[in-house]
């Protein structure tokens, strides 16, 4: 028999992967720019979705939930309002449907198929009682699923690529949870996220005294990593790739 050849770091999940098969509440959904690894290629909005469940990430940022970036298109068709609470299509504003041939729509279109237990027409009928659109937020926040990376197809280059997509629907969160999930960040934290735009947790630290002065309690709470760690559970910040906040 060989001997065994893994170590502690084989273990650890990738941060920058993708996460399957498990149950997950969307605790938190937000609009915003895409993280680094897309706009390399072409700048693109798109909703990032925060589920209830946990990792740790190898690279000593601590734990944090799983979140999930889907595309909707681009910056010069789609605006993000409200603080990422909404997007409006900027050449017809009562348009509020995703092309076809995004990740948004396999999502959405998986959410309605399996909501309406393999009838996609039953599941839109859920989804219309919600009197939610899916350009906002409130439209994912609170429902559960079973996730697993599916095929999709693209339909110009062609080829097929990996996303995490419901294969199983399993009802929406209890309101009183729902709720707590989506409480307002105070005005600190707004003025917070957008300085973390593009920075290290590192020039975010170093920045804070600056940003925050005479607020030291605050501070504090910034430069010790327990702020960032609240706002990254609650979907308010998102680490890229890079280990820039986006």
């Amino acid at each position: 028999m060989c001997p065994k050849k893994t170590t502690l770091e084989d273990f650890e999940p990738d941060v920058s992967g993708l996460f399957d098969d498990f149950d997950g509440i969307i605790i938190k959904a937000k609009f915003g720019e895409a993280p680094p690894k897309y706009l390399e290629k072409a700048a693109g909005v798109g909703i990032y979705l925060t589920f209830d469940q946990k990792f740790t990430p190898s690279d000593g940022s601590g734990e944090r939930n799983v979140e999930q970036f889907f595309s909707i298109g681009s910056p010069d068709i789609w605006e993000v309002k409200d603080g990422g609470k909404e997007v409006v299509n900027k050449k017809d504003a009562e348009k509020h449907g995703w092309n076809q041939n995004t990740n948004a729509w396999a999502l959405v279109e998986k959410m309605a198929i399996h909501a309406g237990d393999g009838d996609k027409a039953k599941g839109i009928e859920f989804f219309n009682k919600r009197d939610k659109y899916m350009t906002e937020a409130a439209f994912y926040a609170g429902l559960s699923y079973h996730w697993k990376l599916q095929k999709v197809m693209n339909p110009v280059q062609k080829t097929e690529h990996d996303v995490l997509l419901p294969n199983k629907f399993l009802g929406e969160a209890k309101a009183g949870a729902a709720a707590a999930t989506e409480s307002a960040p105070s005005e600190l934290d707004v003025k917070l996220v957008e300085l973390a735009h593009g920075k290290t947790e590192k020039e975010l630290k170093a920045a804070s005294p600056k940003a925050f002065k005479g607020n030291s309690q605050y501070i504090r709470e910034v430069i010790s990593g327990a702020k960032l760690k609240v706002l990254i559970d609650a979907g308010e910040l998102f680490v890229g790739d890079d280990g820039k906040y986006v």
